[in-house]
C-alpha cells in the first residue's frame, strides 16, 4: 500500500471493470475517493475457456478485447485523468485485483456491485468479500445505481466500531476522509452481548467492558476538530443493524478487516459479506492494522496524526 491509515492519500487506484454498469459504478466511487491528481489502472479478468489456469495471464495490447475499444466507455467517465487499462485471464478476478494492488502499490481498490447477467466478472459478492479477506490495499464497494446517482458527495461518514484494533484502523482512515471532505462522522456499535458467548472467539477480557463503554471509547477517541456522534443499536443481527442504521443520511460506511473485538464480533467475515448486500450506501473495507494496536499505541497515533 502506497500510504498509512495516518497518511492516507488515493494518489494510485486499482479498478475491478467489467463492461458492466457496475463496472462503471465503481468507476464513479474510485474518482470520489480519490485525489485529484490520482492514476487509475482499469482491469478486467475473463475467465479462461475450457481450461484451468493456475496463474494469470496478462493480454497482450493487440488481443481482444483490448483490442476491440472495450475500455473505451470507461475511458470517458475518467476526462482529464491518467488512465491505464489491463486485461487478465485468470480464475479468480479477486486473486488478481488483490495482487497487482499490492505488487505495484496502489492506495484503493475500487469494484462495483453485481448486476443481472454479469457471469464471472467482477462481481461484488464473491469478489468483494474475497478481496475483504486479504487485500494490502483499503476495498471501496460501489453500490447499484451509483454512477448515475446524482449527490456523488461525502457529507457523512459511519464507522462500524466495536474498540477492535481494526476498528481503530477504520476510525484512522474515516478521519483522514472526514477531514479532507469536511465531513461528519457517526459510529455505530450494535450491542448483540446476548447473542454471543464470550472467549469463543478472539480474546474477551475478564470484565468485558459494555457497549455504551465501548462506544463512548470510540467517541472520545475522535479528533476534536472533527464532529462525531455515537449511536447503539440493539440488534440480533449485526450486518441488519448497521446497514438499516446507514440507510438515511450516510455517504460512506467505513469498516476494519477481519478483527475479533471485545464484544465478540467479527467486523469484516460474514458481517462483512452480509453489509455487502444490504448497505444501501457505498462501503470502505480498510486493511489489518500492520501490527497490533493496543490502546496505548493508538493514541501514538493519533498524537502523531493530528500533530
Amino acid at each position: 500500500m502506497g500510504s498509512d491509515a495516518k497518511t492516507w492519500q488515493p494518489r494510485r487506484v486499482l479498478v475491478g471493470y467489467d463492461g458492466s454498469d457496475g463496472g462503471r459504478d465503481a468507476i464513479a466511487l474510485g474518482a470520489l475517493l480519490a485525489e485529484p491528481d490520482a492514476e487509475f489502472l482499469l482491469v478486467d479478468v475473463i475467465p479462461p475457456v475450457g481450461l484451468f489456469t493456475t496463474n494469470p495471464r496478462r493480454l497482450e495490447d493487440e488481443e481482444p478485447p483490448q483490442s476491440r475499444g472495450f475500455f473505451f466507455e470507461a475511458l470517458r467517465d475518467l476526462p482529464d485523468r491518467r488512465v491505464e487499462t489491463r486485461t487478465y485471464v485468470a480464475n479468480s478476478a479477486a486473486r488478481v485485483l488483490s495482487e497487482v494492488a499490492e505488487e505495484e502499490s496502489f492506495d484503493l481498490i475500487a469494484i462495483g456491485p453485481c448486476y443481472p447477467g454479469i457471469v464471472g466478472r467482477i462481481l461484488l459478492g464473491s469478489v468483494g468479500a474475497g478481496l475483504m479477506h486479504g487485500a494490502a490495499a483499503p476495498v471501496a464497494a460501489a453500490t447499484r445505481g451509483y454512477d448515475q446517482h446524482h449527490r456523488h458527495v461525502i457529507r457523512e461518514i459511519a464507522v462500524a466500531w466495536d474498540g477492535s484494533p481494526e476498528a481503530h484502523e477504520a476510525v484512522l482512515y474515516a478521519e483522514v476522509l472526514a477531514r479532507r471532505e469536511a465531513a461528519s462522522l457517526r459510529l455505530i456499535t450494535v450491542d448483540v452481548r446476548e447473542t454471543t458467548l464470550p472467549g469463543a472467539i478472539g480474546w474477551e477480557p475478564l470484565v468485558p467492558k459494555t457497549p455504551a463503554e465501548v462506544l463512548e471509547e470510540g467517541v472520545s477517541s475522535i479528533s476534536p476538530d472533527l464532529k462525531v456522534e455515537g449511536k447503539l443499536i440493539d440488534g440480533g443481527s449485526i450486518a441488519a443493524a448497521i446497514a438499516e442504521e446507514c440507510r438515511v443520511g450516510v455517504d460512506l460506511l467505513v469498516l476494519g478487516s477481519r478483527g475479533y473485538g471485545a464484544l465478540g464480533r467479527v467486523l469484516v467475515g460474514s458481517v462483512g459479506t452480509a453489509l455487502l448486500h444490504r448497505v444501501r450506501c457505498p462501503m470502505l473495507a480498510v486493511p489489518r492494522p500492520r501490527a497490533p494496536l493496543g490502546e496505548q499505541s493508538f493514541r501514538d497515533q493519533k498524537a502523531v496524526a493530528t500533530g
